[in-house]
């Protein structure tokens, strides 16, 4: 076998195309995908070569390819060093990257001071998010001192380049302005130099509000669509002026909010935060899950080789296979993630019933699990001549030596003993073939 050990994520067939004429071979409209996959690792060494002879562009972008996992393993330390390196050479995005590491703490101990630095350099230069990202710093405090006249600085020209939450960040700061207007006591703790109150017969001091905001939802909510709407309250004895999920600004009225987020079956950790007029925030995780349609296992139609449906995809059938975790081999990082995402994009978009979808994943991924559901679950599944078969795999795979095979790796598959331990990706097809799909 070539000496090649690789992660695979790739969709084996998009409305299968099989050449069903006469074949005894059922070949991938497209062969070319494993091959795609080596001229994207190509593409990778000339960028990190080029990043390795100072060129500040392919620092950035080796550092978003680390930071995000894009044709290597995530791996936050390396993302910093080329962002880094990129930054010191004035590239503005690799500047912001390097404010938002600090403010999140993404491979790096937070600091917000470091991350308002990072902004205030990004931002100079017209960065559009890191103008929005340091008003943010200045209005609740982060890094720097709550100043409300340079976080309408940076708002305005962040909302000027069009930055949408820069807009709405305005607005909230307006309706702010208009109480501090008429509060003794306003947000930035400058006194109101337009009129002339009385002087307060008690201590000033003792009327800040201390008391973070109270987030009011449940700690863990089961839902039963992929992309819901979830609804939860915040109380303060002051105004609440942002409710944020997982980093983005949720929808505000009174003291309800609400948003959506796309869950996977996997399961989804919302991270809530409510912050007052006076910068006191709270956090709240909620954790998401979604409830799993059961495949069917009894219910399909009898094969019937001559049969036709005017509906196309009422019959589709889809097997799809993700491998992160393996036992014998490297882990392959979110292959099991990948694979429910496609379930999904499966479902809405290329229109395969929730029961006519398998999921395999980890060790129920295993060599057996592989070859009951291609041989024994998809050909009950698949309606000859009638229905679209798509099957999808992401995880490890290994090519032959002539390079016009590949292996796939399931759960506990050994690359010493691949051809004893492996599925065949042509075993797998002849399984497809065999069912008599319409493509």
């Amino acid at each position: 076998m070539r000496n090649l050990f690789c992660t695979i994520a790739v969709v084996l067939a998009v409305a299968f195309v099989l050449l069903l004429a006469g074949c005894s071979n059922v070949k991938l409209k497209g062969t070319g995908s494993f091959w795609r996959m080596l001229d994207a690792q190509k593409s990778l060494m000339k960028t990190k070569s080029s990043a390795e002879k100072g060129d500040a562009q392919a620092q950035f972008n080796l550092g978003v390819m680390y930071d995000r996992g894009q044709g290597v393993a995530q791996n936050y330390v390396e993302a910093i060093k080329w962002y880094s390196k990129a930054a010191d050479q004035n590239e503005v995005g690799a500047q912001f990257m390097l404010g938002r590491m600090h403010h999140e703490g993404r491979g790096i101990i937070q600091d917000y001071n470091k991350a308002a630095k990072w902004y205030q350099m990004a931002a100079e230069y017209g960065n559009d998010k890191a103008q929005y990202y340091l008003g943010t710093m200045h209005h609740i405090g982060e890094g720097v001192s709550i100043d409300l006249k340079e976080a309408e600085k940076w708002y305005r020209l962040a909302a000027n380049q069009g930055h949408n939450t820069a807009q709405y960040a305005l607005s909230v700061l307006d309706t702010q302005k208009l109480k501090q207007a008429s509060s003794q006591t306003p947000l930035n703790g400058v006194a109101n130099t337009t009129q002339s109150p009385p002087k307060p017969t008690y201590d000033p001091a003792q009327t800040k509000d201390t008391i973070a905001p109270s987030i009011q939802i449940a700690s863990s909510i089961t839902v039963k669509e992929d992309s819901p709407t979830i609804r939860g309250k915040v109380t303060d004895t002051n105004n609440v002026v942002r409710v944020t999920v997982n980093g983005v600004a949720s929808t505000l009225f009174g003291n309800a909010f609400s948003f959506t987020l796309y869950v996977p079956l996997s399961g989804i950790t919302a991270q809530i935060e409510a912050i007052d007029e006076w910068g006191n925030s709270s956090q709240k995780n909620v954790r998401l899950t979604r409830s799993e349609i059961q495949t069917a296992s009894v219910s399909f139609d009898a094969l019937n080789p001559t049969g036709f449906s005017s509906k196309p995809n009422k019959d589709a059938v889809a097997l799809i296979i993700g491998v992160a975790d393996y036992k014998r081999v490297a882990d392959a990082k979110y292959a099991d993630r990948d694979a429910e995402f496609f379930s999904d994009y499966a479902r809405r978009k290329l229109g395969v019933p929730a029961a006519n979808i398998k999921v395999l994943t980890n060790d129920n991924a295993d060599f057996a699990d592989i070859i009951e559901a291609a041989n024994v679950w998809l050909p009950r599944a698949t309606k000859a001549n009638r229905s679209d078969v798509y099957l999808f795999f992401a995880g490890h795979g290994l090519g032959s030596d002539d390079g016009n095979e590949l292996y796939l790796l399931p759960h506990s598959g050994m690359p010493q003993l691949l051809n004893r331990t492996s599925i065949l990706r042509s075993d797998l097809f002849k399984s497809i073939a065999d069912a008599k799909p319409r493509s």
